[in-house]
């Protein structure tokens, strides 16, 4: 049985919760349900008047920007780059909110497109060659790693524990991976730094990973962290 306010575990004989005071209820021998069997909130309906007052927020300093910019230089030079963070900043904040079935597991890979876009833009403006053999590699795997975990923990929540250590390994992995981009982009040494973030989240991914495996070490886990 589990704690109804704190959800901490309880044991068979407790007749209140050690950590919070509150009286154990037994749902077997209740009467009446404590709390309602329906969920609130998740598929709320959006707050349209709430989004158009951030849209147009967000909209104001962009427009201003942009009338300085065609003033001053006749084009748009630097106010491409502030309307485009802009819009990363709308589709990962603002744009979610929009719908009332909000999937992460759509909007996460439409964030990461979006910073991709912008990426692109300030490397095309500045005339740089780094895009395609750095930062599009680099934002293309962690938004595969983001992605898989937002699945696999909003898909198989009762793996969590299996799925934070994986993906503590894969984000020990990416440092490798950046490392090597750098390399071949800039010219940087290889296995210069890399190496030692890789190892500290490998055994730290390993041990998560270990904990998964032992019931035991599960329950204290659960117990102790009121996971």
């Amino acid at each position: 049985m589990y704690c109804v306010k704190c959800g901490v575990e309880l044991g068979n004989t407790e007749k209140k919760c050690p950590l919070c005071g509150t009286p154990v209820w037994n749902p077997d021998s209740a009467a009446e349900e404590l709390y309602p069997r329906y969920r609130y909130g998740r598929d709320a309906k959006p707050k349209t008047g709430l989004m158009f007052l951030f849209t147009f927020i967000l909209l104001i300093p962009v427009l201003l920007c942009l009338l300085i910019d065609l003033k001053l230089n006749r084009r748009i030079v630097w106010s491409g780059y502030v309307s485009l963070s802009a819009a990363v900043v709308y589709i990962m904040l603002v744009l979610p909110f929009w719908f009332r079935k909000r999937n992460p597991v759509i909007f996460v890979p439409v964030s990461f497109a979006a910073a991709c876009g912008l990426l692109l833009y300030i490397c095309c403006k500045s005339g740089g060659k780094w895009f395609l053999s750095f930062a599009f590699p680099v934002t293309g795997a962690l938004c595969l790693i983001v992605t898989a975990a937002v699945a696999l923990y909003r898909y198989v929540p009762k793996g969590w524990i299996f799925t934070t250590g994986g993906l503590t390994i894969a984000l020990g992995g990416l440092s490798i991976l950046i490392e090597f981009f750098l390399h071949i982009t800039f010219g940087f040494g290889m296995f210069v730094w890399s190496l030692y973030p890789f190892a500290v989240l490998l055994l730290f991914g390993l041990l998560i990973i270990a904990i998964g495996t032992s019931p035991s070490m599960r329950a204290a886990l659960r117990k102790k962290m009121f996971f």
